[in-house]
């Protein structure tokens, strides 16, 4: 047992290993306790049966109230809808819990709960619509079958993740009612559709949907999510994209890697102006609409594995010069890795992409030179490979981006591995290109000239060609 005292009274309790009876017999009563952690410590003891016995009850607890790990907690006691203070609940971990009460209706001052791996429960009460205070709500790895419809009570949630909740099929429709939810995850679950209402989500920022795997399409509705900046798709067996989806000019992540049935992005594609990352290996998508061009602000797409990159690509630019009455609007690279797998990194699984391929500039005309870059970047190289094979990555730089608008004439453009050496084991630059686009480069509107093709069209016909 530890207890910290700070300034008049007693803040925080800590009780590894004690039974609640244990509690009741030493006189515990809460007093002005404000957080109180009850978790199992290893070896160190288990709960009983029951927790938040009568000596906890009331409204002693007013902020935090952690049951962690409590392997053998079966069920909470009616009381705890006492703890009328409580802001925070978090009772993950605690895998034989089969049922929450319907007195945790009574929490109105709720602002967190967690039930992450109460892999007994089966079911919410309806009184959970009663938290109107509830911001964030998650309920992932349990074995929850439905939600109820009161869930569309909660108007001030904003975080919702039912991520790996494998007996959860469908949503209610009441979801759309969840007038504040910015970020919604639905990872791993057996859902086959969105109900129309999602579209009704005007504040949603984020909407995860990775390993939906019977997920076979989205509703039209997904148009109105004028909010959203990623969208995550990968692994669902989604057919086609909805033309409507071209309405979410906010989006700025686009992931639809494994969609193992994806053959065509649809045109209206190309009014996501604000799109930046559209990673799609393992699809079957074998040509770009060609609007997709107009993805203004594209930095990286990422669709293939793959041992080769553009044949109109250079390996370097070992001299720029501007082009009379054509702008420099952009510069394309083109890496081909592959990152070894029987050699592991502590942070592999925590980072979003590589980060040890940069693409550099030197001034060998400049006076003081002395071969070192005056100015270098790190390509954002989004998705880490998960197997040995070679991986191609595409990266854009637009006209606004630092490293285009310092070019001058006599500069040396390059792409080398990180020295003095790399962050990632195993990780190995097979080949790499880069391709200067200038100004009507994506803009070719003479059909006569067949060679005049623009850059879009180029790429899509060499992505179709591996």
């Amino acid at each position: 047992m530890t207890n910290t005292r700070l300034g008049w009274g007693l803040l925080w309790s800590q009780w590894w290993g004690f039974s609640v009876e244990a509690m009741r017999v030493m006189g515990y009563s809460g007093g002005n306790i404000t957080k109180v952690r009850m978790e199992r410590d290893g070896d160190r003891g288990h709960w009983g049966k029951e927790a938040v016995g009568n000596g906890v009850g009331g409204d002693s607890v007013s902020r935090m109230f952690s049951l962690k790990n409590c392997k053998s907690l079966k069920r909470l006691p009616p009381t705890i809808g006492k703890l009328s203070s409580l802001l925070e609940l978090y009772l993950d971990g605690s895998s034989a819990l089969e049922e929450v009460p319907d007195s945790v209706g009574n929490l109105t001052k709720l602002e967190k709960l967690s039930l992450r791996g109460c892999g007994l429960l089966t079911s919410i009460p309806d009184s959970i619509g009663k938290l109107q205070s509830l911001i964030e709500l998650f309920l992932n790895n349990t074995s929850i079958k439905e939600l109820p419809a009161s869930v569309g009570s909660l108007s001030h949630l904003k975080v919702f993740s039912v991520e790996r909740c494998r007996s959860l099929c469908k949503l209610p429709d009441s979801i759309g009612e969840l007038a504040s939810l910015k970020l919604l995850w639905l990872v791993g679950t057996p859902i086959t559709e969105l109900p129309d209402q999602i579209g009704a989500l005007n504040a949603l920022e984020k909407l995860e949907l990775g390993n939906c795997e019977k997920l076979r399409s989205l509703p039209d509705s997904i148009r109105n999510l004028l909010n959203l900046t990623t969208l995550s798709l990968d692994g669902t067996i989604i057919i086609e994209l909805p033309q409507s989806i071209g309405m979410l000019e906010r989006l700025d992540i686009l992931k639809l890697n494994n969609c193992k049935y994806l053959r065509r992005l649809p045109s209206s594609i190309g009014r996501m102006t604000s799109l930046r990352y559209c990673v799609m290996k393992g699809t079957v998508v074998a040509e770009l609409p060609e609007e997709f061009g107009m993805l203004s602000s594209l930095r990286i797409l990422n669709m293939a594995k793959g041992k080769k990159i553009p044949d109109w690509f250079v390996p370097e630019i070992p001299s720029f010069s501007t082009q009379k009455n054509r702008d420099l609007k952009g510069v394309i690279v083109a890496v081909v890795v592959s990152l070894d797998q029987q050699q592991q990194d502590d942070f592999r699984d925590k980072v979003p992409g590589l980060v040890d391929i940069q693409l550099k500039i030197f001034r060998p005309n400049e006076p003081a030179y002395n071969d070192e870059p005056i100015h270098s970047t790190v390509l954002d190289l989004r998705g880490i490979p998960d197997t040995d094979e070679d991986h191609l990555y595409l990266c854009r730089f637009h006209d606004y981006n630092p490293f285009v608008r310092i070019l001058k004439d006599g500069d040396k453009i390059q792409v080398a591995m990180r020295s003095p050496r790399p962050l990632f084991n195993g990780l190995e630059l097979k080949k790499y290109g880069i391709y200067l686009v200038y100004e009507n480069d994506d803009d070719i509107e003479d059909d006569d000239v067949e060679s005049q093709e623009s850059v879009t069209e180029r790429l899509s016909k060499f992505f179709s060609s591996l």
